[in-house]
């Protein structure tokens, strides 16, 4: 049992399995696709795939590779809207009542506010896939992660490149 979150399961991992079980063809693979933590110590999965689990100290985790998360939008929206000089308008985020994957996922709402200040997304959705394809349509201004499988074909343009976002760092993790 392999847990990891929804966007990982979706899109990165999957398209590493067929190599693994080519490697490993007697192993029966469980892919759990949660944005919650699972309890690896409880065996609700054998290992995890995430971003560094603070409070848990006595768990195996292993550095496997960084998510440099930048912002993009369609060529259709920058025909439309325009180039943006700051990320205020139009964002497309996880939102405030989801899961969150990693503590700062909706960091666009963030930048070139006033420090308390939290601008509203224009679309929110949990789905990292779905907001992709939301900037894809024109919609919005999307924050990714260049490492994104798929990025290159969702004909999407890095905006703002001035602008950083975090970087996550994921892990693999087991007892």
């Amino acid at each position: 049992k392999v847990a990891t979150t929804v966007a990982l399961a979706s899109l990165w991992l999957v398209e590493r399995v067929a190599g693994f079980l080519e490697l490993y063809p007697d192993i029966e693979l469980e892919i759990i696709g949660h944005d919650e933590k699972l309890d690896v110590k409880a065996r609700e999965a054998d290992v995890s795939i995430r971003p560094f689990i603070e409070d848990q100290s006595d768990l195996i985790q292993e550095y496997l590779f960084s998510c440099f998360l930048k912002l993009y939008a369609s060529p259709e929206y920058l025909k439309k809207f325009g180039v943006p000089r700051v990320a205020k308008d139009r964002i497309i985020t996880f939102g405030e009542s989801t899961i969150r994957p990693y503590s700062d996922i909706d960091w666009p709402l963030r930048i070139g506010a006033k420090s308390e200040q939290v601008r509203k997304p224009y679309i929110s959705i949990n789905s990292s896939k779905g907001a992709c394809r939301l900037a894809e349509l024109g919609l919005g201004i999307v924050a990714l992660a260049k490492e994104f499988p798929g990025i290159e074909e969702a004909n999407l343009v890095t905006i703002l490149t001035d602008v950083h976002g975090p970087v996550v760092d994921l892990y693999y993790v087991y007892p």
